[in-house]
This record gives structure tokens, C-alpha cells and sequence, in this order.
């Protein structure tokens, strides 16, 4: 699901002004998630008019993890390394919590050629 929202969005909504502030259609996002909970697979968001609605379904499910994508276990270590003063240590601790995340949730989050995997 969340590839294919993001595929979605990157081919036509990265112009969108309010791109993931809007929500899109709250009906049209509950219609969606209850199509790919009923038959596990996503459905044509080609066909979705809106794409502040395909935003709202890849926020929905987000939000509806049991765990966030960087982990409660690392919450810590991630606001640590955003209160570093130096940007290079800043950088060097959050690249070592990125790396320290499960690779499911690494993989989820926006590629970056400075992080290992």
C-alpha cells in the first residue's frame, strides 16, 4: 500500500501546493482502506480524482500502525540527535538510529544515498 501512494503522489502531486497538509476526502480514504482490507490488494489509485486523498490514505495508515516507522524503542535516540549542535555529529548519530531501525522501516522511509543499510 505504501509504495503504491507514494508511486501515486511522486507522478502527480509533487506541484501540489498543501500536498500532505490536505486530506483529501475522508469518505473516499475509508472507502479505500476498507477495499484493501477486504480483498488485500490496493486498489487503482490512478482512479482517485484527488490526490490530497491518496495522501490521506498513506497518512492513515501510518498513523495507524501499532508502532511509529522509527520506533519507540529509538524515539530517544532520534530526538538526541536532532538536539546536536554540530551537524556533523547530528548527522553521524541519526544515521546510526537509522541503521538501528528494523529494515522493514528502514526501507519505508524516503531513500537517501548517505545511509547504509
Amino acid at each position: 500500500m505504501v509504495i503504491s501512494c507514494v508511486n501515486e503522489i511522486e507522478q502527480r502531486g509533487l506541484c501540489e501546493a498543501g500536498l500532505y497538509r490536505l486530506s483529501g476526502s475522508y469518505v473516499q480514504v475509508k472507502d479505500l482502506k476498507e477495499e484493501f482490507l477486504l480483498t488485500n490488494m490496493v486498489p487503482v489509485l490512478s482512479e482517485v480524482k484527488n490526490i490530497n486523498t491518496v495522501t490521506g490514505l498513506l497518512k492513515d495508515f501510518l498513523r495507524n500502525l501499532k508502532e511509529p516507522l522509527l520506533t519507540f524503542r529509538l524515539t530517544q535516540a532520534f530526538m538526541d540527535a536532532a538536539e546536536v549542535s554540530d551537524e556533523e555529529n547530528s548527522f553521524s548519530l541519526l544515521y546510526q538510529s537509522i541503521s538501528d531501525l528494523p529494515k522493514a522501516n528502514r526501507d519505508t522511509l524516503p531513500s537517501c544515498s548517505c545511509v547504509t543499510q
